[in-house]
């Protein structure tokens, strides 16, 4: 450095940093901001700038370090311009700081669906998505399952939920949908479901999939009572459905978490919990089939001829 170098650019970072503390002058700070050598003091000068024209310079033109175009993007309001740098910048901490200043839901939308965006940059919109008809519409068009998933998980409009439960095609959008309503809806859906059966299961049928699933469901959330009077009144049914190791099989094959949870089947034993169900991870010795069978062994009652 020369006799006359500023003490913001100076080699010691104490004093280049301790330079930059002490100075209050916009445009002073503009020209650290862009012209310091250390990519920190420019980051510590661009923390003290107000001008928003100068920070969407800076955010979109620093080379040398994304920490300084970040600091640059979260104190930059234009959501539009945000919305650029979401998209176009190099690294991801920047592009995912960019998001979240980003508060206009229809332009958190536009980034969640669009495929020009990074995954990541379209999942951490979709989390500060709060308008309901667009975490609908997200579900609806978008093609990206995780998405889709995710939309649902957000959701909390019920007359929504309880028509995924019952009638999406992606029985993982079901089974999220499903995980989410309230008591009653619980046992509307369970109801509209077992009706569509004629005497018998048709095991081909996604609907006997919804059906573990709400089973599953209850149990997990110890509120087998819910469906306790459902459960008698469609037992030929429902027996039909536990009983059948195809179909648990292809179940366990596509949603682990019924895999993972086991019944014990031989009565009241010191290993189960209150609400009835332990886990063991052992599927050589508690296969589906067995837990299914299990059921019926745990809650005779229900299912008694």
């Amino acid at each position: 450095m020369g006799l006359f170098t500023p003490a913001w650019n100076s080699k010691n970072y104490k004093k280049a940093s301790k330079a930059v503390e002490e100075t209050t002058n916009e445009k002073k700070l503009r020209k650290i901001a862009i012209k310091a050598t250390d990519w920190d003091v420019r980051r510590q000068a661009v923390k003290k700038i107000t001008d928003q024209n100068v920070l969407m310079k800076i955010a979109k033109t620093d080379k040398d370090s994304g920490a300084v175009r970040k600091a640059a993007v979260e104190r930059i309001t234009d959501q539009n311009v945000l919305m650029e740098i979401a998209k176009t910048d190099k690294d991801s901490p920047v592009r995912e700081a960019a998001v979240e200043r980003i508060t206009n839901q229809n332009i958190l939308m536009e980034i969640a669906k669009s495929k020009d965006f990074y995954d990541m940059v379209r999942e951490a919109a979709l989390k500060r998505i709060i308008d309901q008809n667009i975490l609908v519409e997200i579900v609806k068009t978008v093609s990206w399952d995780k998405l889709r998933i995710a939309a649902v998980r957000q959701l909390t409009d019920q007359t929504v939920l309880v028509e995924l439960a019952k009638n999406d095609s992606d029985i993982d959008i079901s089974k999220m949908a499903i995980s989410k309503l309230s008591d009653n809806n619980i046992t509307k859906v369970f109801e509209e479901i077992i009706s569509r059966f004629g005497k018998t299961i048709n095991f081909n049928n996604s609907d006997s999939v919804r059906l573990l699933i709400l089973i599953e469901n209850e149990l997990k959330k110890n509120r087998f009572q819910n469906i306790k009077q459902l459960l008698k009144t469609n037992k030929s049914k429902i027996k039909q459905l536990l009983n059948n190791k195809y179909l648990h099989n292809d179940f366990n094959s596509k949603h682990t978490d019924w895999g993972g949870n086991h019944f014990d089947g031989g009565g009241e034993s010191s290993d189960c919990h209150h609400d009835g169900y332990h886990s063991h991870h052992d599927k050589k010795e508690h296969t589906d089939f067995h837990q299914g069978k299990a059921y019926i062994a745990k809650f005779p009652s229900y299912f008694e001829d």
